[in-house]
């Protein structure tokens, strides 16, 4: 072969992969379609019950339903059990590339799984994901539950509020001091009286937390953070005001004055969409808020006066338009200054680090 043609060779080979590497280059940046893959949901209850679970199943099948991939549910699995991890093994068996953890200690149960299945994307309602191929998803909930004590301070007679609660943890403080927030808004003097119950799903402590804190403390409103409507039927066989959580339950009395709830389907939607699409640009952290209509409240209740309405109305538009709940001066329980006045709370303090109660709450042993 002549020292020219080898030249010639060597040049056009050269130029092949040159333009080889161009062309994975471009495609990498482009998102691809994923085709085939079924989505699987791991929750503590039933998907047919009203509350929390039954919320993220219809939310994640309306979601699976608009991209045309099938959802699998494992259902009535109970946290810190070692069910969970039995549940997600399953799942992936089952060919799901897609699996949502829906509730709080899940994520700790399953991590190694989680690690040994780098192929298959996770996401959990917690913050400690602890994996690459860990996110998570939530929804501004607290935001609704800031104008939720809006109206529970406008109805309220004695300026007594009460509250049921499952843990103490981030999620459950933060809308614990959301709603004391938007409550003291509108009325300085206002208390929150709160009691927890140790339990998301014990029909028996909650009606007992809920008697107690209308016979003993004079709450005449009551909310709640637990997986079922209990508080609030026992507030409303009581003939006291109530505001739901998770929807709307069914036949209550006018005293029902509105509820607080999710729509998971926007981000199921939102996330779905973006594994569908294999997009790269994804956020680690899925929360969404009222702009979104991922948290609202559901329409009021007769009883609710036009001042309510129109207080809760405009703090709505202030979040929408960037004045979040946690901004401005912010004082604990304790009297310790927690956001100075220019200040807002951030993404990070809210999701891991609300370990205290601001001024107002007081929590009943």
């Amino acid at each position: 072969m002549s020292k020219g043609k080898r030249i010639f060779l060597i040049l056009a080979a050269v130029i092949a992969a040159v333009m080889i590497c161009i062309i994975l280059f471009a495609g990498s940046g482009k998102n691809k379609e994923v085709k085939g893959d079924s989505v699987g949901l791991v929750i503590t209850g039933q998907s047919t019950e009203e509350g929390w679970n039954g919320a993220h199943f219809m939310g994640a099948s309306s979601a699976c339903g608009e991209f045309g991939m099938s959802l699998s549910v494992e259902e009535n699995i109970p946290e810190n059990t070692g069910e969970c991890e039995k549940a997600v093994e399953r799942l992936i068996a089952d060919g799901a590339g897609l699996i949502f953890l829906s509730s709080t200690n899940y994520t700790a149960e399953v991590l190694d799984t989680v690690k040994r299945n780098p192929e298959t994307k996770f996401f959990c309602i917690t913050d400690t994901m602890g994996a690459a191929n860990m996110k998570s998803y939530f929804a501004r909930m607290y935001q609704a539950r800031y104008i939720s004590g809006i109206i529970a301070a406008k109805m309220s007679g004695s300026g007594i509020l009460g509250y049921v609660a499952a843990e103490r943890n981030s999620e459950v403080i933060r809308g614990i001091d959301a709603f004391a927030l938007g409550a003291l808004s509108v009325r300085p003097d206002v208390t929150v009286n709160v009691i927890f119950t140790g339990d998301w799903d014990n029909s028996e402590k909650e009606r007992a937390a809920a008697g107690r804190l209308i016979n003993e403390s004079g709450a005449d409103v009551i909310t709640y953070h637990q997986n079922l409507p209990n508080a609030a039927i026992e507030a409303d066989s009581l003939g006291v005001y109530s505001i739901g959580y998770h929807e709307r339950t069914e036949g209550m009395s006018d005293k029902y004055l509105t509820s607080i709830v999710w729509d998971w389907s926007v981000i199921y939607r939102e996330i779905i969409k973006d594994f569908k699409q294999s997009s790269r640009n994804t956020p680690d952290r899925y929360w969404l808020g009222l702009e979104y209509g991922a948290a609202r409240l559901t329409e009021y209740s007769p009883l609710v006066t036009e001042e309510a309405k129109n207080a809760a109305a405009a703090a709505e538009q202030r979040i929408i338009d960037g004045r979040d709940v946690f901004s401005g001066l912010i004082t604990d329980n304790e009297g310790n200054i927690r956001c100075r006045e220019d200040e807002a709370l951030s993404d990070d303090i809210l999701f891991t680090q609300m370990d205290w109660f601001v001024s107002g709450v007081k929590v009943l042993e």
